[in-house]
């Protein structure tokens, strides 16, 4: 009886040096995820990503239009003049707090990206008017400071919602954007 006794604290030893690194279920360290989000006022964004340690890295397309009231003269029209973004980003996001089992994460960081500006696209604006000086397609560039809230509904699937800055450099309309994103993130 002590033999086997000897045998089985053995092999539960081997068992326990020879195993792999053990790992949480949610956001685990090398595990990939598919990013759908749309943004506020109008956007959207595919992104794919991979959990790091202390936060995790993603890269994606995102379609974002802005609006501006046009003025002419000194007085405001009903017009309104969209300008659309085209963009490649790539960013980390750190995490900051989580509970233990990680179905809650707040994450903060940034993206950096580069877009092509396109000024109204789908030709909303009459033909009398004449916006002068104003490229229809440039290239710009900028940076997305965020702030986001991940809840795992389940071991794969999670709800995330949250705000960004997006800095646009040479862009038609303006430096800076306020919007909100609320998406889906499924890990595998």
């Amino acid at each position: 009886m002590k033999e086997i006794r000897r045998y089985v604290i053995v092999a539960m030893a081997l068992a326990l040096l020879l195993a792999p690194q053990a790992m949480a279920q949610r956001t685990m360290r090398g595990q990939m995820f598919l990013d759908l989000s749309g943004h506020y006022p109008v956007g959207g964004a595919v992104s794919v990503g991979q959990y790091r340690l202390p936060g995790y890295w993603m890269a994606g397309i995102e379609e974002l239009r802005m609006r501006e009231y046009l003025h002419i003269g000194d007085a405001v029209d009903n017009l309104t003049l969209d300008i659309w973004h085209t963009k490649l980003q790539g960013g980390y996001m750190y995490r900051l707090v989580s509970n233990r089992s990680r179905s809650i994460s707040m994450y903060a960081g940034g993206m950096g990206w580069i877009a092509a500006e396109s000024v109204d696209p789908l030709k909303k604006l009459p033909d009398d008017i004449v916006l002068p000086g104003l490229p229809k397609h440039k290239f710009v560039f900028g940076v997305t400071p965020m702030v986001e809230t991940e809840f795992f509904l389940g071991n794969h699937f999670a709800v995330v919602l949250g705000g960004r800055l997006p800095l646009a450099f040479l862009s038609n309309i303006r430096l800076a954007t306020v919007q909100a994103r609320a998406g889906f993130r499924f890990a595998f």
